[in-house]
């Protein structure tokens, strides 16, 4: 290799290197493959709804939630909040939620199965069915629109977090947290629906400032390379 080709490469590994740091910074899993005990998952779950260890997802266990027994306009949901004081996230941070999705039974005509991106402003520890903090109007869901069995990959719009938001029970306040959710929302109670889930993770909208400042940094090194020789 050349002393030129040398030099070259030296330069576009550094750019490269920090694109790919950048990166892993921005994807951070929560407990995304659920592969934690009861007693310390961040995750809480509505009956009929919680972690197993039969999964043919990804790893060795998923969330599975079921319709069974439930009546019209229920929901089924696993829930947790990241609290943005102590988190790497903050305020202008602009976010968005993938995960995986498979049917486990017929779906019903009109049940809902989907992820969702909300923030709250609640520090407060999350208590099953207290969602009056939460900015519902504002969220953002992926839906699963099953065809067949397979497993589906889910990406929410994403959602900038604000400073302070409007939650349910009409309070602003300044916004605490980040939720993110699982869910089937029931309308046809009387045709089972089961779904899995797993790798949920909860990422960031690389700062498009930054890598256009790095790529602008690869083409100003690559013209002065060219107009040295």
């Amino acid at each position: 290799m050349s002393a030129q080709y040398k030099r070259f490469f030296k330069l576009f590994t550094i750019p490269l290197l920090a694109v790919f740091t950048l990166s892993a910074q921005a994807a951070l899993l929560l407990d995304g493959g659920f592969e934690e005990t009861s007693d310390s998952s961040p995750w809480t779950f509505t009956p009929n709804a919680g972690i197993t260890s039969d999964s043919p997802i990804s790893g060795n266990q998923s969330a599975i939630l079921s319709n069974n027994g439930v009546a019209q306009g229920g929901f089924i949901v696993g829930f947790q909040t990241i609290l943005l004081d102590g988190s790497d996230y903050v305020v202008g941070d602009e976010i968005f939620l993938t995960g995986l999705a498979q049917l486990l039974s017929v779906q019903g005509p009109f049940d809902r199965v989907y992820i969702e991106l909300a923030l709250r402003n609640s520090a407060e520890p999350e208590i099953l069915g207290n969602v009056g903090d939460v900015d519902f109007l504002n969220a953002v869901s992926a839906d699963a629109l099953f065809d067949t069995n397979l497993v589906q990959t889910l990406t929410t719009s994403s959602l900038v977090i604000t400073e302070s938001i409007m939650s349910l029970n009409g309070e602003t306040a300044a916004t605490q947290g980040i939720r993110i959710a699982i869910a089937i929302a029931i309308t046809d109670g009387n045709q089972l629906t089961e779904a899995m889930f797993d790798n949920i993770m909860l990422q960031k909208v690389s700062a498009p400032s930054i890598l256009s400042l790095l790529v602008i940094a690869m083409l100003f090194t690559a013209v002065r390379k060219r107009s040295t020789v």
